[in-house]
């Protein structure tokens, strides 16, 4: 050195031991701080058990199958539709979320060609009508082929293939027989608004 002191650093080797010693501790700490997080699993998988009610397509040997789960945000539950082989294999068609209608699947036409599905709000039933073909493919868009949304029809009761269905009204509007309880009539369902 020029002409001047030396210094002596021995007194600050026990300083550069202890932050040396701290920074090694730290450095391990993060490393167990990111083992530990990368052992937490990042999917939580659980089995959940709900009942799986399934209806036979009439002349297919197939089934539609329904799931109802609790709706996180409404008072009714989701529901999700699948399709049953006849070799017992599952396959997910579709969802449809619950807001503040009902839904279930209600059965088919007679001889299977349409599917229907009931939205049921306040008590009020509307049957949503699909050709079961277009309803079995998953990756399709659907739309209705019919919808029954009458006040005053309280159910549907059959549905042949040709459209004809069988309803039953609330009051003796559109009654075959005005004097009967539950009184019932024929509509055509692609004549409904």
């Amino acid at each position: 050195m020029k002409g001047g002191k030396q210094r002596d650093y021995t007194r600050l080797i026990p300083l550069l031991l202890l932050g040396v010693g701290a920074m090694g501790s730290l450095t391990t700490q993060a490393a167990q701080s990111v083992k530990m997080a990368d052992s937490l699993p990042t999917t939580v998988s659980i089995r959940v058990n709900l009942a799986l009610e399934c209806k036979a397509i009439p002349n297919s040997g197939e089934q539609i199958c329904v799931v109802a789960t609790p709706s996180e945000f409404n008072a009714v539950d989701d529901v999700v539709f699948y399709r049953r082989s006849a070799d017992q294999y599952l396959s997910l068609l579709r969802a449809e979320h619950g807001d503040v209608a009902v839904i279930w699947l209600h059965g088919f036409s007679t001889g299977g060609k349409y599917t229907i599905v009931c939205h049921a709000e306040e008590g009020h039933p509307s049957f949503v009508i699909y050709t079961t073909n277009n309803f079995l493919t998953p990756s399709k868009e659907i739309t209705p082929v019919a919808v029954i949304s009458d006040y005053f029809i309280a159910s549907l009761d059959s549905l042949n293939d040709g459209g004809m269905a069988e309803v039953t009204f609330l009051n003796d509007f559109g009654c075959d027989n005005p004097q009967t309880s539950n009184c019932t009539g024929q509509i055509n369902i692609f004549e409904q608004h």
